[in-house]
């Protein structure tokens, strides 16, 4: 039998995900939110991470889904059937979509996403980073979160720097259309 896409990614999420110290937040994007995928599509994934260690978490990510043996897309490769597509990467500090990307389409994606994986209220902090939204779609309400000042960790912040210029600079020729920075990665958008 087979199981549903949903059903697919909330166990990626339980049995790996988040067992991620780093990792605060994990939704489920593109058709299977729209609740229309079709059987031959991949299951594309949103993670928010704690403030700069989204280019370790990400590292990580990728060393853990190949020893586990997890079906996810790799570059050049054709998309398969409930493989999942890690395609959009933010830590805390970069909740606010790009004012490039501020459209009735990503608008629409922020209304379908499917949270399955929320500490620290991140989902609530996305969804109030971006109230631009709210003049395409009607937004899921969410409660006012009281932000506490975080003092800023400048080894954290200096490690994610050096995690992110290898991953950057092997990523560079490859981009297109992404927007790739210290505290976001929209890949395939």
């Amino acid at each position: 039998m087979n199981k549903s896409k949903l059903s697919l990614a909330t166990d990626l999420v339980h049995a790996h995900l988040s067992r991620i110290s780093s990792i605060l937040f994990v939704g489920v994007t593109g058709s299977v939110s729209y609740g229309k995928p079709s059987i031959d599509d991949d299951i594309d994934i949103m993670i928010i991470t704690e403030k700069h260690t989204l280019w370790f978490t990400r590292l990580f990510l990728r060393l853990y889904i190949f020893f586990y043996h997890i079906p996810h897309r790799i570059y050049g490769h054709p998309e398969r059937p409930n493989e999942f597509c890690f395609n959009l990467w933010l830590d805390v500090s970069a909740l606010t979509v790009p004012r490039i990307r501020q459209n009735s389409r990503i608008a629409s994606d922020l209304v379908h996403l499917i949270p399955l994986y929320n500490r620290e209220n991140t989902y609530e902090k996305l969804m109030l980073a971006n109230s631009w939204a709210k003049k395409y779609h009607h937004l899921p309400k969410v409660k006012k979160i009281n932000n506490s000042l975080n003092f800023e960790n400048y080894l954290l912040s200096f490690s994610n720097i050096l995690f992110f210029l290898p991953q950057y600079f092997f990523m560079l020729f490859k981009m297109k259309n992404e927007i790739v920075t210290t505290h976001s990665a929209y890949f395939h958008s």
